[in-house]
This record gives structure tokens, sequence and C-alpha cells, in this order.
């Protein structure tokens, strides 16, 4: 049994949004005692390629100084 509490973020193509969420979630009081997860879907849709490879760079960058577990599928 931890302490710790687990939160999961999902991700699609909107990469402002996933922006604005990431760095909220960084400023928490208490964050290392969470554990994340963020999981980003695939492109459902060619158009949408783009956006998804951009928020996965968003969410590497903000995961970084962070523990935190990406899943991408």
């Amino acid at each position: 049994m931890t302490n710790r509490t687990p939160l999961a973020v999902f991700l699609y193509n909107r990469p402002l949004h996933t922006r604005r969420a990431l760095d909220a979630i960084s400023r928490l009081e208490g964050l290392e005692k969470i554990d994340l997860f963020i999981y980003s879907d695939a492109a459902k849709h060619l158009g949408h390629a783009e956006s998804v490879r951009k928020v996965r760079a968003i969410a590497q960058e903000c995961a970084a100084p962070h523990p935190a577990r990406i899943i991408g599928r």
C-alpha cells in the first residue's frame, strides 16, 4: 500500500488544451505524492496526425521534470 494518488490524463489532438492542463497539473501542491499517467491515443484520421504529434511532444516536455508515465496507443 502506498500513500501516492494515481492521476490519469487522457490526451488526443488538442495541443493548446494539453499545454494548459499539464501546466495546471505541474503547479499542484503535493505533486510529489501523485503517480501521473498520461494516455495519448493515436490519430484516428490523417488530418489529426500533426496535432497528435504536437500533443505527445508537449506531454514529453511537461512530464520530464516529474515522474510521469506516458502511454501512447
